[in-house]
């Protein structure tokens, strides 16, 4: 008799779901070339499906009928069946795994009870999860933390682990369940973004062993990589950054429309690229922080504009000052000081949604490339955040860090050494802030456009960067 492999056993497995569905129907997938069969196996509390892949068409048969079978026993209400069939697979999973060391699955238990730590406290992944909620509340907490950092721990990597395996005990969970959920259902994820999720959810284990929760020495995220995370890493940083041209075209883009919301999405990219904060910061700001710009140059955020701003004043570079100066001078109508950078058509006085925002910015990147394709303009893909990355880059080459994370609004240091530091030469760093506007502001449309069209010998002359430093479509 042949013994079945560990992942053999594993891949056979029907996973928990709240609702099993009695109409499962493996469905022919391709996966960069590779061919697999997904099953929707159930669905989970929240009504999402909870869907398998296999690369073999008969485990896929046999996977949607292991759930059919156990939706129509469910329906049947014979919940017991269930419990003694997965008792049963279990017991009989553990003599395949003992049969080569000739003990019992009695002894065995014997033998992990003795050489392991038990736990005090039975707790379910939900419960656990809550409770952490609780125990790091910035109120009623025992440990200060600060909200932002709780409530993105909270909702961004703990919720959707809990959504999947809250009904189980935290004790029972595997090292085959943090694979699946990192490997299968967060396989969108770059090998970055997966090793924060992971020490996200190691920080959280490790709070629940101090709780007697979780066993100290079970470490069932040891050992589970991504592949070459500093290649990766590199080539993200490589991606993140824009050449100064795309920035420019877009700002060109946003003012020769002669649209209000055109004008608004060019300011925000204005501040984001020579500023420095936040996306949702940039266009939440209201306009009377332009209020020194000119007669200053200073550009002045408060601690009520965003949740993770404190207040400060940035020091303004000139090309920085110059463009909000003109695209402001593009109004018709100056906005009122308390009216946000980018307000809600239906009602002035509140500011664009965030949904709203990311549907604008989708929709405005596809007619600026439409625009820079068609008027033999430079233009190419914008990652999320290249713009504050772009400026970051550069600045930290040129001004430092002091005045860096002062535009940015961060006081971490290492974060901006291991993101930033040399990845941008002195001459790309430079090119970006010799963008400058034309002038004088106002101009009709045909002086600006030739205008615009010159900006870039007055720009790219000297010390400017080589076009192959840079990533852009061809056009």
């Amino acid at each position: 008799m042949s013994r079945q492999s560990r992942k053999s056993i594993d891949s056979s497995t029907l996973p928990h779901c709240a609702k099993y569905n009695p109409k499962a129907t493996p469905k022919e997938t391709k996966n960069r070339g590779k061919q697999k069969w997904q099953v929707t196996v159930g669905w989970d509390i929240d009504g999402k499906p909870i869907r398998k892949s296999r690369t073999d068409k008969n485990d896929a048969l046999a996977l949607a009928k292991q759930a059919i079978e156990t939706a129509e026993m469910i329906a049947r209400g014979i919940n017991e069946t269930i419990a003694t069939a997965q008792q049963s697979y279990e017991f009989q999973t553990a003599k395949e795994i003992l049969k080569p060391f000739n003990v019992s699955v009695v002894a065995a238990a014997e033998f992990y009870a003795k050489c392991h730590q038990g736990v005090k406290h039975i707790v379910t992944v939900e419960q656990a999860y809550k409770q952490w909620g609780e125990w790091h509340n910035p109120v009623a907490g025992k440990t200060p933390r600060s909200e932002s950092y709780v409530q993105s721990m909270m909702e961004s990597y703990l919720k959707p682990f809990a959504k999947i395996y809250g009904h189980k005990n935290l004790i029972d969970l595997e090292k085959k369940d943090f694979e699946e959920f990192l490997f299968e259902t967060k396989k969108n994820l770059n090998a970055t973004s997966k090793k924060i999720y992971k020490n996200k959810l190691n920080s959280w284990l490790n709070w629940c062993k101090k709780r007697d929760y979780f066993p100290n020495d079970i470490k069932p995220l040891d050992g589970i990589e991504f592949g070459n995370l500093s290649f990766e890493a590199k080539t993200r940083k490589e991606n993140a950054v824009l050449d100064p041209k795309l920035i420019g075209s877009m700002l060109k883009y946003s003012v020769s429309t002669k649209k209000v919301r055109d004008l608004q999405t060019g300011i925000v990219i204005a501040i984001r690229a020579f500023v420095g904060p936040r996306a949702k910061e940039s266009r939440m700001l209201r306009y009377r922080a332009m209020n020194e710009v000119e007669s200053e140059g200073v550009f002045r955020i408060k601690d009520s504009d965003h949740v993770k701003t404190f207040p400060r004043p940035i020091e303004l570079k000139a090309n920085a000052r110059e463009w909000l100066l003109f695209l402001m001078k593009q109004y018709k109508e100056q906005p009122h000081e308390d009216q946000y950078i980018v307000w809600d058509k239906r009602d002035a006085s509140k500011s664009l949604t965030d949904n709203g925002w990311k549907q604008h910015w989708t929709y405005w990147l596809k007619k600026w490339k439409a625009w820079a394709k068609k008027n033999d303009e430079p233009h190419g893909d914008v990652p999320t955040n290249s713009l504050r990355n772009t400026f970051a880059s550069s600045a930290l080459k040129l001004f430092g860090a002091e005045y860096t994370l002062q535009c940015m609004g961060q006081s971490n240091f290492q974060t901006l050494k291991r993101e930033y530091l040399n990845y941008r030469s002195g001459a790309q760093a430079k090119s970006l802030f010799a963008i400058k506007p034309p002038t004088p502001a106002n101009l009709d449309a045909a002086e600006l456009q030739k205008d615009l069209d010159e900006m870039w010998d007055l720009s790219q002359g000297g010390d400017s960067a080589n076009e192959s430093d840079f990533k852009i479509e061809d056009h």
